[in-house]
């Protein structure tokens, strides 16, 4: 099933949530067109600020939406595609049988929306394969129910950045090496993906000299044709603004809900570990083959999404192959 949704209430709390947030938060505020973090880079005393917003959307997608030159080249961790390579296992809660392992990966880019630098769209699709535990197979079946894959043929996202605050003007040179220093947070929607589901402000904060950490939750309690779907997910990124090399930024991830054909009545437990790469080239070769594989229908993973046209055109073939099924 694809929806497409403006998330018009969720955006609403998420907005409340927020206003209640900035209250306490100590925060970097957002530079200009142009502007970048390079005394926290370059070791220089001075003080600096730092652009939360604008550091998410260049780990997560490889795009510095602060910079004036779009494709963003001279940025620290600039790339026009970035992959989010992850393994993780599933179990049964709470007994903590191990049902499967699964291994695969996201692959996004980013856009800007807008010329004041603050609505990044992300485009970007993922994919993982089951494997058994004991022999790292792929599953295709499971107590006689077949097995797929996770499987995300497009997902788009929208990023805005937090009206500005009197707070936001932090020292970078006294702050930045603290733990835990709030900083403002990134405003997420859905506008267009397989799911209608409700979304959270992506929390920001310092985790020590040089390091962000961003969390974002998700709840899930919606109705769909097949019943009621509920879960709960967490995404928690860190990452080296410096990007050095050898320390790829990284991303830990649980959910709590089902996950047929293995487990129903939201006992399924899913966790994984996810790094950055920022070539194809750089995917692990277990996951290539499985992309590569002749006859398959993988192939359209190797790239994200290049526009809203594209995922018009995917949703069209769904709907073909949704009418021919019936």
């Amino acid at each position: 099933m694809t929806s497409t949704t403006s998330s018009a209430a969720a955006t609403f709390v998420a907005t409340l949530l927020l206003i209640g947030e900035r209250q306490s938060a100590l925060a970097f505020s957002s530079p200009s067109a142009g502007q970048k973090h390079a005394s926290a880079v370059n070791g220089d005393t001075s003080p600096s600020k730092l652009d939360s917003f604008a550091e998410f959307c260049l780990m997560r997608l490889g795009l510095d939406p602060s910079s004036s030159d779009d494709t963003s080249s001279s940025s620290p961790g600039a790339s026009p595609t970035v992959y989010w390579v992850g393994t993780g296992e599933l179990y049964e809660a709470y007994s903590g049988r191990l049902l499967a392992k699964f291994e695969g990966f996201d692959v996004g880019t980013g856009v800007l929306v807008d010329n004041d630098h603050s609505h990044v769209r992300q485009f970007s699709r993922k994919i993982f394969w089951f494997r058994d535990p004991m022999t790292n197979e792929i599953m295709t079946e499971y107590n006689g129910e077949k097995v797929r894959p996770i499987r995300y043929d497009y997902q788009v996202f929208d990023y805005l950045r937090p009206p500005p605050s009197p707070s936001d003007e932090v020292d970078v040179k006294t702050e930045f090496s603290c733990i835990g220093t709030k900083l403002p947070s990134i405003l997420p929607s859905i506008v267009s993906g397989p799911r209608e589901v409700p979304v959270l402000p992506i929390t920001a904060e310092t985790s020590g000299c040089n390091r962000l950490a961003f969390q974002c939750p998700v709840f899930i309690d919606v109705e769909t044709p097949m019943g009621s779907y509920q879960a709960w997910e967490n995404y928690d990124y860190t990452h080296d603004i410096t990007y050095p090399d050898g320390q790829p930024s990284i991303c830990v991830w649980a959910r709590q809900g089902s996950n047929p054909p293995f487990v129903e009545n939201g006992k399924g437990v899913m966790r994984s570990r996810a790094h950055r790469v920022d070539r194809y080239e750089d995917v692990p070769e277990s996951i290539r083959e499985l992309v590569e594989e002749k006859g398959g229908s993988y192939q359209l993973f190797r790239y994200p999404p290049k526009n809203m046209a594209e995922i018009e055109q995917l949703q069209e073939e769904e709907e073909k192959r949704r009418n021919l099924e019936r």
